[in-house]
């Protein structure tokens, strides 16, 4: 895959995580945290075991950016 922000070369790779990983439009600081749908928040990661996970991704090492699809459930 090449980059949309600079066109160099991406590698295909994994975020993980021992807890699940939420987008968010707030900082919720280092408990655990559930996503609130009303304001579009989600988990990011596919479920594994209790708490953890991972997501696919694009990571370019040219300009630090990371691609990578939501799991939404």
């Amino acid at each position: 895959m090449q980059c949309p922000f600079c066109d160099a070369k991406m590698e295909k790779g994994f975020i993980q995580s021992s807890h699940r990983i939420i987008w968010s439009t707030d900082m919720k600081g280092l408990t655990i945290a559930w996503p609130n749908r009303k304001k579009g928040e989600m988990f990011l990661n596919t479920p594994r075991g209790a708490w953890g996970g991972y997501i696919e991704s694009y990571l370019c090492r040219s300009c630090k950016k990371l691609i990578a699809d939501c799991y939404a459930e």
